[in-house]
């Protein structure tokens, strides 16, 4: 598919492909707009050689049902599933900040952040498993860090969808999915792999994010070989200052026999023990309280260094300078959302943000999709709600306009601005009446629709007589908005 050529299409009827943010073997991602409510979007549009793999897109949607479950403060949402022209596309929201990978390339984390992201991490995944959904890939490149000091975890159930796929990197019968030096054992061994599966993967996490490193190293076989049969090196050897509960929690997780792991409640009563011993109000042990926490956290998490000042510099506010990177894994996507959203109603929020995708390398044949920073701002709330009341222009499209009227509407307004035909300031006025439309349709209140509909064609006027919209495109702006008319009762 040519990236160029492709900008400017609408998915579904009602998402549009805005610019590229990455691409890879099975996927493209792109940043996008849902037409119907007006926010900014990450889009994972699947591609490559599992479009004809019919297994494949059974498990995808099997599993993107169970995914859709899901719905925690720490886990990145899902909005919508569809296929457009064959292709299978997911809808997620954006996240401002950076992966633990992004922000392991400048070395090893100050304790502090370690125990704040942890914390978090573990109850989505407490969440997840109380759903009955097994990520199978925790690891630095699928957790990250929003501007606010929340912690949020991507591509729940990514991996059972993928079971069946043959995985060229390892010769022999054995299939493993996953990414081999965050695998547990009984997953590297092709075993019975439950939620204890994801404990493991979360203590080779947090083991490289305090020594900087993760326990195995080698080939991807040898890595294999390790996680099954070899016990890690102390973390007292990569680093001194590591308190000694927070070792041998670390330690515990990365128990080969799954029996002998910690569960969620006992990593996080260790962890508030040790965010208490450190400083009361320093780190936040769940979403709900990381906004509050994000000033003392600013202030003095930042990265393990022998400078103070170094320390004291590099803060949390690294996930800031590296801006918005696109929040998908390295493994294909294969999650949703239930079909109920569509009708849900809709949000005027905050800014939307992207999430990154590290390069480390997997078990599964996904290459890495990176993007370079942007200059979002934060959010100024917690950054799981990403709405936005004016959309970006568009070049024209070829293609039929979407049959969703309200998301023909806005389209339309896009295209008048991008062939010229509407001042681009003038625009930004009418978004918000759109908005009103659709607020009024999702309330199923046809009154109020057919009044924001003549409010909306009242405003065209004006605009046609004082010359910044065209004759032509009054004409297209005001048949756009008869058509949502004629779906009234």
């Amino acid at each position: 598919m040519n990236v160029t050529t492709s900008v400017g299409r609408v998915l579904g009827d009602r998402y549009q492909v805005d610019e590229v943010l990455g691409r890879g073997g099975m996927a493209t991602v792109w940043r996008g707009r849902d037409l119907r409510l007006d926010r900014a979007v990450a889009i994972k549009e699947l591609g490559g050689p599992w479009l004809a793999d019919r297994r494949a897109l059974r498990q995808f949607d099997r599993e993107a049902r169970m995914a859709a479950r899901l719905a925690h403060p720490n886990i990145v949402a899902v909005h919508d599933v569809d296929v457009h022209d064959g292709a299978p596309f997911i809808v997620m929201e954006l996240i401002e900040g950076a992966t633990v990978a992004r922000l392991l390339a400048d070395g090893p984390m100050a304790i502090e952040a370690v125990v704040a992201i942890a914390a978090q991490v573990c109850d989505g995944l407490a969440a997840a498993h109380a759903a009955g959904v097994i990520h199978r890939d925790i690891k630095p490149a699928n957790l990250m860090v929003t501007d606010t000091g929340v912690a949020k975890i991507c591509d729940f159930g990514i991996a059972r969808g993928l079971m069946g796929a043959p995985d060229p990197t390892v010769s022999g019968p054995l299939v493993a999915i996953g990414t081999s030096k965050y695998m547990a054992p009984e997953q590297a061994s092709g075993g019975h792999v439950d939620a204890r599966a994801d404990l493991y993967a979360l203590g080779c996490t947090l083991y490289a994010m305090l020594a900087g490193t993760p326990p195995f190293h080698g080939t991807v076989p040898e890595v294999l070989a390790q996680q099954q049969f070899q016990p890690p090196a102390p973390l007292h050897a990569h680093r001194v200052e590591v308190p000694v509960p927070l070792g041998a929690l670390v330690m515990r997780l990365l128990a080969k026999d799954p029996e002998h792991r910690p569960g969620c409640a006992h990593i996080k009563a260790v962890l508030a023990d040790l965010a208490a011993d450190a400083t009361p109000a320093l780190v936040p042990v769940s979403a709900n309280d990381a906004t509050a926490a994000v000033p003392a956290i600013r202030g003095r998490v930042g990265f393990a260094s022998s400078d103070p000042q170094r320390h004291a510099r590099n803060g949390w506010t690294r996930a800031i300078r590296y801006g918005s990177l696109a929040a998908v894994g390295l493994v294909a996507v294969f999650i949703s959302a239930a079909a109920a959203w569509r009708m849900a109603p809709h949000q005027t929020a905050n800014p939307p943000v992207v999430p990154a995708a590290a390069s480390t390398p997997s078990v599964t044949a996904t290459p890495a999709i990176s993007t370079p920073p942007s200059s979002s701002a934060p959010a100024p709330t917690r950054a799981v709600q990403a709405s936005q009341v004016t959309s970006p222009s568009a070049p024209p499209s070829s293609q039929a306009p979407p049959s969703d009227p309200i998301a023909a509407l806005r389209l339309a307004i896009q295209q008048q601005v991008s062939t010229g035909n509407l001042n681009p300031d003038k625009a930004s006025a009418l978004y918000p009446k759109v908005d009103a439309i659709a607020h009024a349709a999702y309330a199923g209140n046809p009154t109020d629709e057919a009044k924001n509909i003549k409010a909306f064609k009242d405003s065209l006027l004006p605009l046609r007589t004082g010359g910044q919209l065209s004759v032509a495109g009054y004409d297209v702006l005001s048949d756009a908005a008869d058509a949502i008319s004629a779906t009234l009762p």
